[in-house]
């Protein structure tokens, strides 16, 4: 991984960080070769021997890893929608609370 930028090598070894958290996380070798139909050595080896090598591929790509259970927006997309909340955001934070605490 030595020939990649400081940027992608940096990537590379969060992608191979999230891998190993997620696997750690979600199932055993046992529960991984039975989802995957590999076998639990094949999985083994594939953490052990070439989750490096793949992680810096998809960071010499320009990838990442991230949970299935995020979304993921473009760039300027979030910028644009983020100019048009703000707005709002900060004109309800500067509105006065109402206290209904002398009220019966």
């Amino acid at each position: 991984m030595t020939t990649l930028s400081d940027d992608a090598l940096a990537r590379a070894r969060k992608i191979q960080s999230t891998v190993l958290q997620a696997v750690a996380s979600d199932a055993t070798g046992v529960e991984l070769a039975e989802k995957t139909g590999l076998s639990e050595s094949k999985i083994s080896r594939l953490k052990t021997e070439h989750l490096g090598d793949f992680a810096a591929m998809l960071a010499a790509v320009g990838l990442k890893v991230v949970s299935a259970r995020l979304m993921c927006v473009d760039p300027d997309e979030y910028q644009f929608l983020n100019r048009m909340a703000m707005p709002e955001i900060a004109r309800r934070a500067k509105a006065p609370v109402l206290d209904w605490s002398g009220v019966e």
